[in-house]
């Protein structure tokens, strides 16, 4: 729940206003170039914070820190632009994402695993990410959003780069498969 979110910026008033109400689930923005979709997608994932208002996510305040990282351990997060550590293989990179999320040292690998067969790369899984394609690295990016079984997953564009069989593949896996 978001009740009168206000982020102010350098550049003046960026949202003001918002009241969102969003269960579990899979939850993505559509919306012109500039209307703040990004920005409030940061606010929900606790990349960025509100100055007024609240917000409650899971039903813990981001604005407590320990309710902050059990946000975090809870939430699946694909920003529009994510960076990635050229020279890991996928599996290093999604192995090292599901540790930032606190998963169990004991499921990690499978839920690497899982992660990647869900997003269609188990033949790359062991690829350097320097050596895929722009699409390829997108779904690297979805999987390092689902790695934790989110119970919240917030998505920016997940389907940019992707061919038009992917993006159906993905729409269909994250509406139906999460």
């Amino acid at each position: 729940m978001i009740g009168l979110v206000q982020l102010r910026r350098r550049r003046g008033l960026v949202l003001d206003g918002v009241d969102l109400e969003l269960g579990p689930g899979v939850h993505g923005l559509l919306g012109p170039n500039g209307a703040g979709k990004s920005t409030l997608l940061r606010v929900l994932a606790t990349a960025a914070a509100a100055t007024e208002g609240t917000l409650t996510l899971l039903d813990r305040s981001p604005r407590v820190p320990a309710q902050r990282l059990e946000i975090r351990r809870r939430l699946g997060y694909l920003p529009q632009e994510f960076g990635v550590f050229r020279s890991y293989t996928v599996r290093e990179f999604l192995s090292y994402a599901a540790w930032l999320r606190e998963v169990p040292a004991a499921r990690i690998r499978a839920a690497v695993e899982d992660a990647a067969r869900d997003v269609g790369l188990t033949d790359r899984i062991d690829d350097k990410l320097r050596t895929l394609s722009g699409g390829m690295k997108q779904r690297v990016g979805i999987a390092q959003a689902i790695v934790n079984e989110p119970d919240l997953l917030l998505l920016n564009e997940p389907t940019t780069g992707l061919d038009p069989a992917q993006r159906e593949r993905q729409r269909a896996h994250l509406m139906h498969g999460r």
